[in-house]
């Protein structure tokens, strides 16, 4: 059974959620694909301030270890340049998955 987090962020100017996907779709990506077994990772822009990510992982001792990562060295990356007026973090099961198969 997958289990994902959904979070929705609401940033304070257009130039932070850049640099916020910017970062998102570089280390931050790669370092929950790398340490916490990220099956799946999404960042959909709703608004020119604000973002809803999904992120979908095999288990929850996965998902647990992106937490971690998300708490402990990816807050402060993300404080030092980030201007985050609101977010929500949600989590559940996945209940339906489906991915092109891409070949490179």
């Amino acid at each position: 059974m997958s289990i994902a987090n959904v979070n929705m962020f609401e940033f304070e100017n257009e130039e932070a959620l850049q640099t916020f996907a910017k970062w998102y779709d570089g280390d931050g990506a790669d370092d929950y694909m790398k340490y916490a077994e990220c099956e799946i990772i999404l960042m959909i822009k709703t608004s020119p301030t604000s973002c809803l990510t999904v992120a979908s992982y095999p288990n929850d001792a996965a998902r647990q270890k992106a937490v971690a990562l998300r708490e402990g060295r990816h807050r402060d990356a993300v404080a030092n340049f980030l201007k985050i007026e609101h977010t929500l973090a949600l989590e559940g099961e996945v209940t339906a998955k489906r991915l092109k198969e891409i070949i490179i």
